[in-house]
């Protein structure tokens, strides 16, 4: 059997950090970001994690030699509405390339995690994503899922370059009040987050509570509107009801020098589906990101086609797949002991 050392990291060593690889950094997927800049902007995120009082990081050894990374952050939004510590891994990296070796890495890891946790008395969820574009990524989704992990669903992300928007799909409008949310949509666009996800994971993942899942959705939308969670919430309007919203983030990514572009999140009212709502909602975020940033993302769920068809016709293209699982210690769970061993 072998023994695996797991080093509790401050500030993750350098030489394990520079150990990262291509593949392994974030954006890796952007041919016109230079690798140096990836691997730079992915080194200060997983530092930036590592000090953190409430996140966890650790580095698996094996005979001295660096196995494999793990980042992860406390979700502490998520945390309070749920009444339980949710945990999201940014970052594991397999560092070793013989395959034989990974079963024991994620064991040995998972082991470690749940006997640092069982001493607060409070249950713990972990989320992680997997890129479809990586090709070992199969082989610890079947791992992960032997060891507990449940699979919730995948995620389709698309990209749009600001150099291409001229050349995008747009539609022209539906005839829809569509305009910036203001402090007086709060209660409506509140509700409207509480009736009208069919596709999300806080409703889809069967560690979590559907109605503080619910709650989570409501009151994120009144904070994207009143607390700044987001840059840009948009709205539609029909005779004066809200119908529907998309929201939209941005930040510089100073290692890149370049804005960034995130689609946060968007919903239509059931009864109004299927009338040209999104399509209006999208334009006017595409628009946004063009004015705004030099490239984004936007993503949704691959069993949502309705919006995929809108993207797929704007002329974006898909840049990765993400395979969302969770996993979940129970505060009950007695295997993990005081008595218990471990090496650093």
């Amino acid at each position: 059997m072998n023994k695996f050392i797991l080093k509790k990291i401050n500030g993750l060593d350098d030489a394990v950090l520079q150990s990262i690889r291509l593949y392994d950094v974030d954006f890796y997927e952007y041919r016109n970001i230079n690798i140096e800049q990836k691997k730079e902007y992915t080194i200060n995120r997983i530092k930036n994690i590592c000090s953190k009082e409430n996140n966890i990081a650790f580095a698996v050894y094996r005979q001295g030699k660096p196995m494999a990374i793990w980042a992860i952050y406390k979700d502490d939004f998520d945390s309070d509405i749920f009444e339980i510590n949710i945990y999201k891994i940014a970052y594991f990296i397999i560092l070793e390339d013989n395959t034989s070796f990974w079963d024991g890495i994620i064991s040995a890891s998972l082991d470690h995690l749940a006997y640092q946790l069982h001493h607060n008395n409070k249950s713990s969820y972990f989320l992680i994503g997997l890129n479809t574009n990586l090709l070992r990524n199969p082989i610890i989704f079947n791992i992960l899922v032997r060891k507990g992990f449940h699979y919730i669903h995948t995620l389709l992300t698309y990209q749009m370059q600001k150099n291409e928007f001229a050349n995008l799909r747009l539609p022209h409008s539906s005839g829809f009040n569509i305009r910036e949310a203001r402090e007086e949509d709060v209660e409506k666009v509140m509700d409207l987050a509480k009736r009208s996800f069919k596709y999300s994971r806080l409703l889809l993942d069967p560690f979590l509570d559907k109605e503080k899942g619910k709650n989570l959705l409501a009151i994120s939308a009144k904070n994207s509107i009143l607390n700044g969670f987001v840059d840009i919430m948009y709205v539609a309007e029909v005779e004066k009801k809200i119908v529907g919203y998309y929201s939209g983030k941005k930040k510089m990514i100073k290692e890149f020098n370049l804005g960034f572009g995130e689609g946060v999140i968007s919903a239509v009212d059931e009864e109004y589906r299927g009338l040209g709502i999104f399509k209006d909602l999208n334009t006017n975020l595409l628009g946004w990101f063009y004015r705004n940033t030099d490239f984004a993302e936007l993503g949704t769920y691959i069993a949502n086609t309705p919006v995929h068809k809108t993207w797929n016709n704007n002329g974006l293209s898909i840049v990765r797949g993400t395979h969302q699982l969770a996993f979940y210690i129970s505060a009950e769970d007695k295997r993990y002991s005081d008595s218990k061993k471990e090496s650093y």
